[in-house]
C-alpha cells in the first residue's frame, strides 16, 4: 500500500480480503504438488475463507456502532492495509513499519496531547515493540491503556502448541480495535 508511509508496509495479510487471495494462492500451489487431494485442499481453503469473511463482517459491524473512527499507535506503524480496508483514521508515533528511529519528543508530546484532548481510551502497539512509547502517549489520559495490535508475522511455539491460529490472532486484534474505537 502506498500512502504517506510509502511502500514499506508489507503487512497485506491484515486485510481479510487480501488474506483470502493468499489462501487461494497457497491452495493452488499445494494442488500442483498433490493433485489427487485437490478436493480436500479446496474444501479446507473454502472453509478458511469463510472464517476470514466472518472476521471481515465482525469488523464492519464494530465500525457501524463505533464512537470514534481513529486509532492511535505508539509503536511501529504496520497497519496501512487494515486501516485502508476499513477506512479507519490514525495517529502514529512512527512513520514506517520498520521503526528504524525513535519518534522525537515533539511527536510524543503531540500524541500525548491528542490522547488527552480527545479522551482516547487505547493506544495500540505492535507485538514486537516495547511499550515505552505507547505508555508515554497513553499517560495523556487517565484510564487510557496500551493494547497490542498483532501484525501476525508468526506465532510462538507456545501459541502453536495451544492451537492458536491466524484467525485467533485476528479475533484478538478486532477485540482490541473495538475497545479502542469505543
Amino acid at each position: 500500500m502506498t500512502d504517506e508511509h510509502g511502500d514499506d508496509d508489507p503487512h497485506f495479510w491484515l486485510n481479510p480480503t487480501l488474506a483470502k487471495i493468499m489462501v487461494d494462492n497457497i491452495c493452488n500451489e499445494i494442488i500442483l504438488l498433490d493433485k489427487q487431494n485437490e478436493k480436500f485442499y479446496k474444501t479446507n481453503s473454502d472453509e478458511y475463507k469463510k472464517q476470514l469473511d466472518i472476521l471481515d463482517s465482525e469488523m464492519k459491524d464494530i465500525l457501524k456502532n463505533a464512537k470514534r473512527d481513529i486509532l492511535v499507535f505508539g509503536g511501529e506503524f504496520a497497519y496501512s492495509y487494515f486501516l485502508s480496508k476499513y477506512n479507519i483514521k490514525y495517529e502514529t508515533a512512527y512513520l514506517s513499519a520498520h521503526g528504524e528511529s525513535e519518534p522525537s519528543p515533539a511527536v510524543i508530546n503531540r500524541l500525548y496531547n491528542y490522547v488527552k484532548t480527545n479522551k482516547i481510551p487505547v493506544v495500540m502497539r505492535e507485538e514486537f515493540d516495547t511499550d515505552n512509547i505507547a505508555k508515554a502517549i497513553a499517560n495523556g489520559y487517565e484510564g487510557c491503556e496500551v493494547l497490542v495490535f498483532s501484525t501476525i508475522h508468526n506465532i510462538s511455539k507456545d501459541e502453536f502448541d495451544k492451537g492458536i491460529s491466524f484467525i485467533d490472532k485476528m479475533k484478538e486484534n478486532i477485540k482490541n480495535v473495538e475497545k479502542a474505537l469505543n
